[in-house]
């Protein structure tokens, strides 16, 4: 049987090293704006009422976002903060424990899960999906 060659971002350690980059006080401070971004580039009402402004009309429950390649849970947290109901995914455990250490303090209610956002699925569960990833190339 032939044996499975690893993709450069199964590289747990990599993405470990890169952390600091990827969550410097910049990144921080930028939260707030892309939680209302992503609620506006879904047609959710982030600080109001829980309106799919697609079909104007009031939404059963809090919208369920799917935050792939959640990381630490930056946007997770602000987004359950303002009420919606959020599952991240990222296949870096360390990130998820800090995620769900952080989430613990405010008493967020997120669910993360350890997996291979290739490989995640709830099929018809969540009213959005994001995937914020960035990445820099230094030469």
């Amino acid at each position: 049987m032939k044996s499975k060659t690893a993709q450069w971002f199964e590289d747990i350690e990599f993405w470990e090293h890169f952390a600091p980059i990827m969550f410097d006080d910049a990144h921080w401070a930028e939260v707030p704006a892309v939680a209302d971004a992503v609620t506006h580039l879904s047609r959710f009402n982030l600080y109001g009422e829980t309106t799919n402004e697609i079909w104007h009309k009031p939404l059963e429950s809090p919208p369920k976002v799917l935050d792939l390649c959640c990381g630490i849970g930056r946007i997770s947290a602000e987004l359950a903060r303002t009420g919606f109901t959020v599952t991240g995914v990222d296949i870096t455990e360390s990130f998820l424990k800090t995620a769900k250490e952080d989430a613990g303090y405010e008493n967020l209610d997120i669910e993360y899960i350890l997996a291979d956002a290739r490989e995640f699925l709830r099929p018809d569960f969540f009213d959005t999906i994001i995937n914020l990833y960035f990445f820099w190339l230094f030469f």
